[in-house]
């Protein structure tokens, strides 16, 4: 413990005592005294006590988060958004869509539905542009 007026002021745990970590920790405390809620050292044993276990990038993203948006404690990071992407602990595969584009009859399709244009106007969609122009030659 070190002590700071007369305080005893918890010290950093080994596995987050990097230089990284000592200066967004003393940014996270500035930051605080100049909103007008200083760290009390219980506060600061808290806060410490939950950093410890997550990996020293994830703790310093944790203390930036919060002196970005002027909060007084520190909160885990949200989970990323997905957008149709399903991940796992090694890779992330794509989610399967729901509906294409098709490119006959230029409408949308549920995966399992078949396109209904007639046989001739399948063909037809397939050797002519929107504007009549054959596409192959």
């Amino acid at each position: 413990m070190a002590k700071k007026n007369g305080q005893e002021r918890p010290m950093i745990p080994p596995a987050l005592d990097v230089a990284a970590f000592r200066e967004a920790w003393e940014e996270f405390r500035q930051n605080r005294k100049e909103n007008k809620h200083p760290t009390t050292p219980t506060s600061e044993r808290r806060i410490l006590l939950k950093l410890k276990d997550r990996p020293v990038k994830v703790a310093i993203a944790m203390l930036e988060r919060s002196i970005e948006n002027d909060w007084r404690g520190v909160f885990d990071l949200p989970e990323p958004k997905t957008r149709g992407f399903v991940q796992t602990e090694n890779f992330t595969v794509e989610r399967r869509p729901s509906t294409y584009h098709c490119p006959l009859c230029k409408r949308v399709h549920h995966v399992d539905e078949e396109c209904q244009l007639p046989s001739d106007d399948r063909v037809r969609a397939m050797l002519f542009d929107l504007e009549g122009r054959m596409k192959l030659q």
